[in-house]
């Protein structure tokens, strides 16, 4: 069930090619593209061991995703949520993340507001 505000995963064909693409740009090679993967629903699939560096992942649903030893490194995942996805061996050197609000659940999420701490309370 697609959920209001995300794209679904494109089909497997044109998700295959957006992979080898980002891959040949991340790896600095002719004709490679960086991947824009913005506000798609990206649950339950397995990106394991892949170059991902660089990817722009802003808002977009990673729910169980297997990111395992995958290469995150300058990604752009503002606003992704990451809620029980396997990060095991990944690097994330440089990587962009923020929190989702609580019970935010569907599209994308809004900044939350950040109030310095106070020492009297």
């Amino acid at each position: 069930m697609a959920t209001v505000g995300l794209k679904p995963l494109p089909d497997a064909e044109r998700f295959r090619e957006i992979l080898l693409l980002h891959t040949a740009f991340a790896e600095n090679r002719s004709g490679g593209v960086r991947a824009s993967l913005k506000f798609h629903d990206l649950s339950n699939i397995s990106l394991a061991r892949r170059n991902l560096s660089g990817i722009d992942l802003t808002g977009s649903r990673l729910r169980n995703t297997d990111l395992s030893q995958c290469d995150l490194s300058d990604a752009n995942l503002f606003a992704a949520d990451l809620t029980g996805a396997v990060l095991i061996g990944a690097s994330i050197e440089r990587a962009t993340f923020t929190p989702r609000p609580p019970g935010a659940d569907a599209g994308p999420a809004a900044p939350q507001e950040t109030r310095p701490a106070s020492g009297n309370r």
